[in-house]
């Protein structure tokens, strides 16, 4: 029979995939291979094996080499038992580091690979996916200072989609750049505040809107966790006040309608990088150009030459 076969259902499918789609473990090996298996399990003996750079091993064994079921322990102290392949541990399994700091799940090739629990001394404790012994994929992540975060994880740190519950009752949802909250987000204030929009290193950066729990609003430009730049407040959802902010305080109302502005060909001035510059059109649609596009500049709008 041709295809692939679950080490952990044993059930068969016809082509590769990187999980089972019965069960979703992702230990699948070829099919072909099953008869060779079935020929050393029957074959394993139990076997205690002492190597030169100090490291014992205790179970079952296929011409002394580690296969099947056993116990390695390791000179540094750290202790794996569970699946052998051909020497390598494959299968499931559980790494002890210590006796508080541990990973129990899936292996492949000697490394952790697939689904899995890692917990550390100090409370911290990954629940989810790993490739090649790093944490990477869906996860749900538990620190010691009671962060909860539920998302994704790319290169062992939170990276994409994620929800984060912080130990002083905020909340944040949205996305997650190298550990940071970054892009674009949601963050959930104890007050009864929030902020949509973007962030950038961990910080409200660039447009967004912070609504007040008194239902009061304001919608405009944020550098660093404060107001900067040109925004407009709401009041109760009903009085607008236009007007230009720096370090969180407004300096300058202005009267003039922002709509106004868009029906003359300018479009709003978001965030100004090195080399390029975010703008949004009178949909609300955010765009990237370059800087040098700009031909004009008034009240945080500005006009651009046509590509």
């Amino acid at each position: 029979m041709a295809g692939y076969w679950c080490v952990d259902c044993t059930r068969h499918f016809p082509s590769y995939s990187e999980e089972c789609p019965f069960c979703g473990c992702t230990i699948v090996e070829r099919y072909e291979e099953i008869k060779i298996k079935e020929e050393i399990l029957n074959k394993l003996e139990k076997k205690k094996i002492t190597y030169k750079n100090g490291n014992t091993y205790f179970g079952e064994t296929y011409e002394n080499i580690p296969w099947g079921k056993g116990v390695m322990n390791y000179k540094d102290g750290e202790v794996y038992a569970g699946d052998f392949s051909n020497g390598a541990r494959h299968g499931k399994g559980k790494l002890s580091y210590s006796e508080e700091e541990y990973y129990t799940g899936e292996w492949r090739n000697d490394k952790r690979n697939g689904y899995g629990c890692e917990t550390f001394f100090g409370g911290d404790r990954y629940v989810g996916h790993f490739k090649d012994d790093i944490r990477e994929g869906k996860c749900e992540f538990l620190s010691g200072d009671g962060t909860r975060y539920v998302g994704t994880f790319s290169n062992d740190v939170r990276h994409g989609k994620g929800m984060a519950y912080f130990p002083n009752n905020t909340e944040y949802e949205g996305d997650w750049l190298n550990d940071k909250m970054h892009g674009f987000g949601t963050f959930y204030f104890s007050n009864g505040a929030k902020y949509t929009g973007e962030f950038k290193d961990g910080m409200m950066h660039g447009h967004g809107t912070y609504r007040y729990k008194n239902g009061d609003s304001f919608e405009g430009e944020f550098r660093n966790n404060k107001r900067e730049g040109r925004g407009k407040f709401i009041h109760l959802g009903r009085a607008v006040t236009f007007g230009y902010w720096e370090d969180d305080q407004m300096i300058k109302e202005i009267e003039t309608d922002e709509s106004e502005y868009f029906k003359k060909g300018y479009v709003k001035l978001s965030f100004r990088g090195s080399h390029t510059v975010t703008y949004i059109t009178a949909d609300n649609k955010s765009h990237c150009t370059t800087s040098d596009r700009i031909i004009e500049e008034k009240d945080g709008f500005i006009k651009l030459r046509p590509v």
